[in-house]
């Protein structure tokens, strides 16, 4: 194809696989970011566009001169694109790379050739249609393969008159192509396979034709134009094609034309066209006799019809008031108009619909191209295309499943954000349990860590039982935690900005220590790339206690709480959903470790520990609002994260007149398993289409940690006690940043 073809493919077949995180509400595709082709022309010639995931618009240089005009494009689900019109009178067709690159297309087509229509598949291959001169103008088609070679279908028995009108190819290489036979007088179609075109048998006589033709990705194909009644006038005409043999479907005698028709993988499709001067589209099913209309009024036309993967339709065209255009529900037989009011004079030429139910329609508006986004409630959200008088947009495509991803999001949340403000708030209370074991005397200990008291004789220190400890301490722990995530597969970083304090009550007995508080965090998430911001509130309550010996102690926690978010979305610069929702949270914790001393003096230490925290979340289902139409429903979701860790902390003692001064070093192993973060099925409010978003990974993170700890104990208990606390975690994708201050009151 062109330069960046080879780096295209390999990623489609997962050479570049990236990886899935979860984030609060939102999510992007990396590789390709043409979400749409448009194409028509302007003041100056032919003008095409390619439209971002971020609703920017990006014309392509073509170059073309003022007699030229793009009349067809296509894309498909990586972004490739093909489009085809005429330039100075000869045909001209083009692929699009994904990176805007426009790659010319040798046709050796003399003047007066043009391309009507043109579509392409997943695989990049697609097929091209139109007039080419010899004997007279005469239908011309051809296959073109992702590397950019043209290969002419033989279609040596469509003499003078004959063209082709309507091309469409499917996943599997097998396409269908539509339009006028020898002479130009009759319709005629032809299904193409490797072997070339195999003409199928219409039978529909003079002054008939084929305008619009489409395949499924089973084969199946829907047919449409129309066809010359025994009184001589002219009739619509659909048909299915199925294994070569065609079903025509029963659309009366009246006067008129179909000039569209979509079929989906279900055999579902849709046609529309007109029915003496009046606008006329319908519901059709394979396999079924019934032609289901969907009750147009008015005077004027349907051009243009599309089907998704759920059966949700859209329908463009004109009436006696302008550019019309609807929508057609999965479940429904009515359309509901967009309401576009565009005034007299406009038309809607071409309409495209994803699997999510988002469309794009595009046409003509006060004597200028128009081109909009359809939401799934029908809110339409007009492109900014700067193109002037004297331009139309003749067709406009969709990229088949992930389009738009801003507005089709890969993630939503915020799951992983609550679960990161509670491992923030549960590493305030391992300072608490530091302390406590190493730096306080127990009872029924050995006096490895005795406290000392200033010897008011001579001012020296001199060593002493210890006196008895006081048994109960509240203390307070104002807390910070920073995260970062790298992007990640599908979707772009994010980072969490967590504050947060926690206070508690506990009391020490014999060997035991019990003890209980509460606290809340507040946790800001940040979407790179401009993609939205979140906040989360939470609350939290705790219930704890440890037991310790001379060489062995362990602890044990049991977290439970709520939390409240707001997310912020945006779909597109200009559109914003956002979101409100709760859930819970609860956590138990366990930890063991077993202190040596590595100096006969006992003022060092060494402590293997392991410890472990699962944090359960519940988040309640959610309905994001805002005026754009680009609002999404999620259901009541449950997650967890076990993060496990392992390691050796060091300790140092300092005794001095006033007191004791600890510190503490911590090298370990972190890691985190996340549970139950898999794709559910969502939806855009008032769209029957569902597409699948992750809620998380469960990509395992490992993770190195670190901590310094530093403690100041007095001897005179009438003075609180204060622990400095900072831990980071590192891995290749994941940093997080904890700072912790500790002050207690022993009473």
């Amino acid at each position: 194809m062109y330069c960046n073809t080879q780096v295209i493919q390999m990623m489609r077949k997962g050479l570049f696989v990236g990886t899935f995180t979860p984030i609060a509400g939102i999510g992007q595709l990396l590789y390709a970011d043409a979400s749409a082709l448009i194409g028509g022309y302007d003041s100056g010639g032919a003008y095409a566009a390619q439209i971002a995931s971020d609703q920017t618009v990006n014309p392509l240089s073509l170059t073309l001169g003022s007699n030229s005009e793009i009349n067809s494009v296509a894309i498909n689900s990586f972004g490739d694109g093909l489009i085809g019109g005429i330039n100075s009178n000869a045909a001209y067709a083009a692929q699009i790379a994904s990176d805007q690159t426009v790659n010319p297309l040798s046709l050796g087509l003399v003047s007066t050739s043009e391309i009507y229509s043109v579509a392409i598949n997943s695989s990049g291959d697609g097929l091209i249609g139109g007039v080419t001169m010899g004997c007279g103008l005469r239908a011309y088609a051809a296959r073109v393969s992702s590397a950019g070679i043209v290969a002419s279908l033989n279609l040596s028995s469509l003499i003078g008159g004959s063209a082709i009108n309507s091309v469409a190819i499917n996943s599997s290489g097998d396409g269908i192509i539509g339009g006028l036979d020898p002479n130009g007088v009759m319709a005629y179609a032809a299904t193409v396979a490797s072997g070339g075109a195999t003409s199928l048998n219409l039978n529909l006589g003079i002054n008939s034709e084929i305008d619009s033709v489409a395949i499924n990705s089973s084969g199946d194909c829907l047919i449409g134009g129309m066809w010359h009644t025994t009184c001589d006038t002219s009739a619509p005409y659909a048909a299915f094609v199925s294994s070569g043999v065609v079903t025509s479907l029963s659309l009366g005698p009246s006067a008129g034309d179909i000039n569209s028709v979509a079929i989906n993988d279900s055999g579902k499709g849709i046609i529309g066209g007109n029915y003496t001067n009046v606008p006329y589209a319908a519901l059709v099913q394979l396999g079924s006799a019934t032609v289901q209309s969907l009750g147009l009024s008015s005077l004027g036309a349907i051009n243009s019809v599309a089907i998704n993967s759920s059966g949700t339709g859209l329908i463009g065209g004109y009436d006696s008031n302008g550019a019309y255009a609807a929508m057609v529900a999965s479940d429904s037989t009515v359309a509901t108009s967009l309401g576009l009011n565009l005034g007299s004079g406009s038309e809607i030429n071409s309409v495209a619909i994803n699997s999510a139910g988002v469309g794009l329609i595009g046409g003509l508006a006060s004597g200028e191209a128009y081109a909009a986004l359809v939401a799934p409630n029908r809110v339409v959200t007009p492109l900014s295309l700067g193109l002037g008088s004297g331009s139309e947009i003749n067709s406009v495509a969709l990229e088949g499943n992930i389009i738009f991803n801003t507005v089709t999001p890969q993630s939503i949340g915020p799951y992983s954000s609550a679960i990161n403000s509670q491992l923030a708030v549960s590493a305030a209370l391992e300072t608490r349990f530091i302390t406590q074991s190493r730096a306080w005397v127990q009872h029924g200990r050995s006096n490895e860590l005795a406290e000392f008291a200033y010897a008011e004789q001579k001012n020296t220190m001199k060593s002493q039982v210890s006196p008895k400890q006081p048994a109960n301490t509240f203390w307070l722990a104002p807390f910070g935690n920073y995260t970062h995530l790298k992007a990640q597969g599908e979707i772009p970083s994010f980072t969490n900005e967590i504050a947060g304090v926690f206070a508690a009550y506990d009391h020490a007995f014999s060997n035991f220590l019990v003890g209980g508080g509460m606290g809340y965090a507040f946790n800001y998430v940040h979407y790179s790339d401009s993609l939205g911001h979140g906040k989360i509130h939470e609350e939290t309550a705790c219930l704890y206690g440890s037991y310790e010996q001379d060489r062995f102690w362990i602890d044990a926690a049991f977290w439970g709480g709520l939390y409240q978010f707001h997310n912020e979305r945006h779909s597109l610069p200009s559109i914003t959903s956002t979101a409100h929702s709760h859930g819970w949270i609860f956590t138990p914790h366990i930890e063991i470790a077993a202190p040596r001393a590595i100096d006969t003096d006992q003022k060092y230490f060494a402590e293997p520990f392991i410890m472990f925290d699962w944090v359960n979340s519940w988040q309640h289902h959610f309905t994001e609002s805002g005026a754009s139409g680009f609002n999404l429903v999620m259901d009541s979701q449950y997650a967890s994260l076990l993060q496990s860790e392992c390691g050796l902390r060091f300790y140092e003692q300092f005794q001095y007149t006033w007191g004791k001064f600890l510190l503490e070093e911590k090298l370990s192993y972190i890691n985190q398993a996340p549970f139950h973060f898999h794709n559910v099925n969502t939806f855009f409010i008032g769209s029957a289409s569902s597409f699948s978003v992750a809620t998380g990974s469960s990509r395992m993170q490992s993770l190195g940690g670190v901590q310094l700890l530093s403690t100041f104990l007095p001897c005179n208990h009438a003075y609180p006690y204060g622990t400095l606390t900072l831990q980071g975690a590192f891995g290749s994708s994941y940093q997080s940043y904890f700072v912790c201050l500790d002050i207690g009151k022993k009473f």
